[in-house]
């Protein structure tokens, strides 16, 4: 939560959130005055987000990881916490956020299961986008990263700008 304040967007950025959950991160994105979107698939998550959030600071739907429904470039910030390690294919959803990312843009990801995303990754690498592949192992290879902060440096490739363990940011 503290990573996210502290990148630099411009101010009323359009923020995504994939796999929001109850939309802890669109609240706080939004309480710093974004236009923060929370996507997720089960629509039991999305009426808790809701709940959650009666003074509507952000927006919610139901969508898929795989397929977002936003034209490409629409988001200055992507986050999915949590997210990766339980979908059957990441690289597709990687594929998606990537997609929507606006350039200049930052991805911020989070894997619960560092190693066995890491180990996904890593073996589907030849469907990770084809320009990205040497950041996008870079990053697999770090099975000690909880979280991973991308940012778009063009159309369809993104750089490792940092890393957080246990121990703080590494970048």
């Amino acid at each position: 939560e503290s990573l996210l304040p502290s990148l630099p967007l411009p101010s009323s950025a359009s923020v995504l959130d994939v796999g929001c959950g109850v939309g802890t991160y669109v609240r706080l994105l939004g309480g710093l005055g974004h236009r923060a979107v929370g996507l997720d698939y089960s629509q039991a998550s999305l009426e808790r987000a809701l709940a959650s959030d009666p003074g509507r600071k952000g927006s919610y739907l139901t969508g898929e990881a795989y397929a977002l429904p936003f034209p490409g470039e629409s988001f200055h910030l992507v986050v999915s916490i949590g997210v990766l390690q339980v979908l059957e294919s990441p690289e597709r959803a990687l594929n998606e956020m990537v997609r929507v990312l606006k350039p200049g843009g930052f991805l911020v990801t989070e894997m619960l299961n560092n190693r066995s995303a890491a180990t996904r990754l890593q073996r589907n690498l030849d469907l990770v986008i084809e320009k990205s592949r040497a950041v996008i192992k870079e990053a697999a290879e770090i099975f000690w990263a909880s979280l991973i902060i991308f940012k778009k440096v063009g159309r369809d490739r993104v750089a490792v700008i940092g890393r957080q363990d246990d121990f703080g940011v590494r970048g």
